[in-house]
């Protein structure tokens, strides 16, 4: 079945892609959405919309003694509740490139980000955990910290357009990373899996102020994707009108990063 990837609105911008959607996965979630949710309703989904996941009680996964930064719950019944595209399944290769701006010098030892994911176990492990500076629309920037860890997955807060939400967390990477004071830095965690057919959205943070917000002040409209397969073959935002998740939301993913200051 046809899955279209953008709003009617943008089909004209993206024409390029249309066709590739047909064999991958979409870049977002947005253009599936029929009817904006309201506050304390869930949206209505297009008919070609099919998860395959269930809901699932809400577990912790960022504590107050080393959480560095947590971008903020999403918040399934914002009108402008969204999620990109965040997998590697061996067939979907969707790189979600997070922006970050520390306040104060800290040292990285693990990270998580939250997503709504069509399984109901962790991919292959160790998972790899990059953060780059220089990023820029068009532009690959500079890996400063390459490493990887043993990822964990727990049922985590709301679900979302009918997919259960998950935390997907590194207690502890490989090596530290050094990140320096009020430098900007793009983070990408990197959940992988074997099966040619897992699909995950790491959803947004749209509420003001962001429920569980934790840390420096977020960086909005600066978090980017590349997605190999549907022409994205250097970092496109993800944000805006002509943004990859179709004008809506995508302002602020879900993000944690814990460590030491």
């Amino acid at each position: 079945m046809k899955k279209m990837l953008f709003a009617a609105a943008l089909v004209a911008i993206f024409v390029s892609t249309a066709a590739l959607a047909e064999d991958h996965k979409p870049v977002a979630i947005g253009p599936y959405i029929a009817v904006p949710a309201q506050r304390g309703t869930a949206p209505v989904m297009t008919k070609d919309w099919h998860p395959t996941a269930v809901p699932g009680a809400a577990v912790p996964f960022c504590k107050w003694a080393d959480c560095l930064y947590y971008s903020g719950d999403f918040d399934s019944s914002n009108s402008a509740a969204n999620g990109s595209c965040a997998i590697n399944n061996g067939t979907d290769d969707c790189q979600l490139l997070e922006a970050v701006r520390p306040q104060q010098a800290v040292t990285v030892t693990g990270g998580a980000v939250t997503i709504l994911l069509e399984n109901t176990v962790v991919g292959t492990n160790p998972t790899p955990f990059t953060v780059y500076t220089g990023v820029a629309s068009g532009q690959n920037g500079t890996a400063v910290c390459t490493t990887s860890g043993k990822a964990v997955l727990a049922v985590y807060g709301q679900s979302g357009f009918g997919i259960t939400q998950y935390s997907y967390s590194i207690k502890s990477l490989a090596s530290s990373c050094a990140l320096s004071a009020w430098k900007h830095y793009w983070v990408t965690l990197q959940p992988t899996y074997s099966d040619g057919a897992t699909w995950g959205f790491v959803p947004d943070v749209e509420d003001s102020p962001a429920p569980n917000h934790r840390g420096w002040k977020n960086v909005t409209d600066d978090d980017f994707i590349i997605y190999t397969q549907l022409g994205y073959d250097t970092p496109t935002p993800v944000y805006g009108s002509s943004g990859t998740c179709g004008g809506l939301g995508c302002d602020v993913l879900t993000l944690a990063l814990t460590g030491t200051k």
